[in-house]
């Protein structure tokens, strides 16, 4: 007897380096393969992370969407949509949800699912009203934490039964592979027994790299040693790198700007800072934990379910560079605390945020999908 495959069609705008990019590619490559056939469209560009798409041997589509709205693009994603016959549809971010919800409610596609990514309130009323009339069309709308799922339901009012939350999940096993931290530091030019602290992130204003370099110039003065390595790249990268220069942490703070070697420069670290003023659920986060990383983050989004303050971490309210200061000195100083933080960050994703735990979750809500 042949088991007839669902075909899971994933619609996002690009695949260019992000979290919920990371999501979609962690996903469609690691679907169970005798039960489901991924396949992946992109609305307007390919983007770098589609070269793991390609070598995993799915289906890649690139509609060439045109900025603002573009209507022809809704008739071509229809085309691809008729074409394809996709049992489920599930799409990713703003763009994705509006366009791929319209064109598969239009081309009869019986089961949508729209993942929310961030408590986005950056959305105008007329996004939020897009959400809600397409929430009539949406199977289900997976939130990547329970702050974003409350966001859905009180904030842009979707029906309580069509939230569900399932959470980010990781690869545990990068962040277990032994990397040699001091080959690690001699290429980053930083001492063997130096503290060091990262961030690692996209970088953009609801970041909040503004509060850390604020409360750098704090930790500057209580311990001038500690050094500070920013990684990731965006449109805020010359005005901080400007802000740097401006009050004089050159010394202490570097942008790295993207590295491929994250895994491996986690390894080196001492301590990671997650200064954001709004969250989904960071998967930044949940890497340096993996890593058995002490971890600081702002109380926003999807943080405190990953944060237990105190115990595996340290939760600071966004900000408040004097509060954050002192979080980073408490731990710079501490090297018996940063240890059992570290061993229980690493233990709680390896329970709760495996990537297999998230995509067994995901394929279950698929088989439901019918």
């Amino acid at each position: 007897m042949i088991m007839h495959r669902k075909r899971v069609l994933y619609v996002v705008e690009d695949l260019e380096r992000g979290g919920a990019e990371r999501v979609v590619v962690s996903l469609a490559t690691r679907l169970d393969r005798r039960l489901f056939e991924p396949i992946v469209c992109c609305l307007a560009k390919r983007g770098c992370l589609a070269e793991e798409i390609e070598r995993a041997g799915i289906p890649l589509h690139v509609l060439g969407k045109k900025p603002g709205i573009d209507l022809r693009l809704l008739w071509r994603l229809y085309g691809l949509i008729k074409r394809l016959q996709p049992d489920v549809i599930h799409t990713h971010l703003f763009t994705g949800n509006a366009w791929g919800r319209m064109a598969g409610w239009l081309a009869g596609t019986r089961r949508i699912i729209a993942s929310e990514h961030s408590v986005d309130l950056w959305k105008n009323m007329v996004r939020r009203l897009v959400d809600r009339a397409l929430a009539v069309a949406t199977y289900k709308v997976v939130a990547k934490s329970e702050a974003i799922a409350d966001f859905c339901r009180t904030v842009e009012h979707i029906p309580e039964h069509k939230v569900l939350t399932i959470r980010n999940g990781i690869d545990v096993s990068l962040y277990r592979n032994g990397y040699d931290r001091g080959v690690v530091r001699r290429s980053l030019g930083v001492q063997a027994d130096a503290v060091l602290a990262c961030s690692v992130g996209r970088l953009s204003p609801e970041k909040g790299h503004e509060v850390l370099l604020a409360a750098m110039k704090r930790v500057r003065d209580e311990i001038p040693s500690l050094r500070l390595l920013v990684v990731g790249d965006g449109p805020s990268r010359g005005e901080l790198q400007r802000a740097i220069r401006a009050a004089g942490l050159d010394k202490c703070v570097r942008l790295l700007g993207y590295r491929a070697d994250v895994p491996a420069l986690l390894a080196a670290m001492d301590i990671f800072v997650l200064p954001s003023h709004r969250e989904g659920m960071p998967l930044a986060l949940l890497e340096a934990m993996a890593a058995s990383l002490p971890a600081i983050a702002t109380n926003v989004g999807g943080c405190c379910e990953v944060i237990e303050s105190g115990q595996n971490g340290l939760l600071v309210p966004p900000g408040r560079p004097d509060i954050l200061a002192e979080a980073i000195c408490c731990l710079a100083g501490d090297a018996d605390l940063r240890r059992s933080f570290g061993s229980a960050a690493s233990r709680t994703v390896e329970e709760r945020f495996s990537i297999d735990r998230m995509v067994r979750q995901m394929e279950e809500l698929y088989q439901c999908s019918s």
